[in-house]
């Protein structure tokens, strides 16, 4: 069974954007609009904006920086043609942040940091959902218990325009309560184990290069 989260985003079928440089003021260590208050945050605030306790090590994630086929490899190498800097480790491993820190906004309602992140459209979106949970007195939590797994599935270039798709994989658990705290759906016992592709773009030639989301599917 998919984690309602992941649910909802598939169902968005969106485009998210915004846009920062990793040498810009908000000191952005991610390429992807994030800096190092939400790294922070993301390890030390559970989900309902508490701290959360010291969670057991995670394992090391897989990351497959490489692209599987000779399209990809070309468009990859192109991408290092209008930027030497692109590393794919490093977007890997970037991109796995930010799938974190998009779920758990939306899981927690924090729309003054997942704003910035996504598109008016997908915001809007995103904010239905968010609006319909408050007015039915309703939470949702989400644990993300690992990140296992993330690997470049597809590359695009479309002039100056790179898209590239990761294929994640990750353990997540979450639970839909009243405004009694009774869990309606799910449950943080139940561990899901959920693959999704998500699709980051950015224009190369811009000054400030951020990878934003503009696709997200459940697989």
């Amino acid at each position: 069974m998919l984690v309602f989260v992941i649910v909802i985003i598939w169902r968005l079928n969106a485009v998210l954007g915004t846009g920062g440089s990793t040498n810009n003021k908000n000191n952005d260590t991610y390429g992807f609009g994030l800096d190092d208050r939400d790294k922070n945050r993301n390890k030390n605030i559970g989900s309902k904006g508490q701290r959360a306790n010291v969670a057991p090590a995670r394992p090391p994630l897989r990351v497959v920086a490489n692209g599987e086929t000779p399209k990809t490899a070309d468009e990859l190498t192109n991408i290092r043609g209008l930027d030497p800097s692109f590393d794919a480790r490093l977007f890997i491993e970037n991109a796995s942040n930010a799938y974190e820190i998009i779920l758990r906004c939306f899981s927690e309602h924090d729309r003054k940091t997942l704003k910035p992140l996504v598109s008016a459209e997908v915001y809007q979106g995103f904010d239905q959902v968010m609006k319909s949970r408050e007015q039915e007195g309703h939470s949702l939590r989400t644990e993300i218990i690992s990140v296992d797994r993330a690997e470049i599935a597809d590359v695009e270039l479309d002039g100056s325009v790179a898209r590239i798709t990761i294929n994640f994989e990750a353990s997540l658990a979450s639970a839909l309560t009243d405004s009694a705290g009774e869990v309606l759906e799910g449950g943080l016992e139940n561990i899901n184990n959920n693959k999704d592709l998500w699709s980051f773009e950015r224009d190369l030639k811009k000054k400030n290069p951020i990878w934003v989301l503009v696709a997200t599917e459940s697989v």
